[in-house]
């Protein structure tokens, strides 16, 4: 098998082109709409602060990311507590959607 890894630079090409950064922000998008499917509804507060952002470029990768705009709740939500199941409605749509979750360091 052979591997392609490409330098900073082109990295930083290929981010500037909207050829290449709409798929990446399309797919975080419909992520998005599909952990809202998956997550658990109260008040439905958590459930619309599901969002993603536009695909950003560091160093060799070009991402997009997918969480909540603020939602206090949101860590419990996902990775639960000690009173609570995980409900994960981030992960199964990753894990539904066939791609694999990567966690940032940031």
């Amino acid at each position: 098998m052979n591997r392609l890894v490409l330098n900073s630079a082109a990295v930083a090409a290929l981010g500037a082109d909207p050829m290449m950064t709409f798929p990446v922000g399309q797919t975080a998008a419909a992520l998005a709409e599909l952990a809202r499917g998956f997550a658990p509804v109260v008040t439905g507060h958590y459930r619309d602060s599901l969002t993603s952002t536009d695909p950003e470029v560091s160093g060799t990768t070009m991402a997009a990311q997918v969480g909540t705009d603020g939602e206090p709740g949101a860590v419990a939500i996902e990775f639960g507590s000690i009173n609570n199941q995980p409900f994960a409605p981030i992960t199964k749509a990753v894990r539904a959607s066939g791609l694999r979750l990567a966690r940032s360091s940031k």
